[in-house]
């Protein structure tokens, strides 16, 4: 039975900041193949920050945004070198498509900041 190895992998993302608290964001790993196995991803989003909107902007150190992301991935691994499942051509394929709804709340202090959020995502 053949090893399983582990690979760390990283994806390129950035975003853009338009107008009004407004960001366009992008992510991508290309095709990666290894040892039977391959994945890629891509995906992209929008953000909005609403602080301004909000009377609590002047008094508290904090910012609330809205962010709709869509994070397409392909993978696929290949099982007969594992002898995990009996037979011929024995392969795991994966196509899935998300949609992802956040809310986030930041802080605006001059030194360190944290965040948290609350999202949905579809399937």
């Amino acid at each position: 039975m053949k090893e399983l190895t582990l690979y760390p992998l990283g994806y390129l993302q950035g975003s853009v900041g338009l107008i009004k608290g407004t960001e366009i964001k992008a992510r991508f790993l290309p095709k990666m193949e290894f040892e039977g196995a391959s994945v890629g991803l891509i995906g992209f989003g929008l953000q909005h920050d609403f602080t301004k909107l909000l009377p609590a902007d002047k008094i508290l150190p904090v910012a609330i945004s809205a962010v709709i992301g869509y994070t397409k991935v392909n993978g696929d691994y290949d099982l007969e070198d594992f002898n995990l499942v009996q037979g011929n051509d024995q392969r795991i394929e994966a196509n899935i498509s998300t949609w992802a709804f956040n809310a986030v709340v930041s802080t605006k202090l001059p030194i360190i900041n944290f965040y948290g959020g609350l999202g949905l995502c579809n399937r």
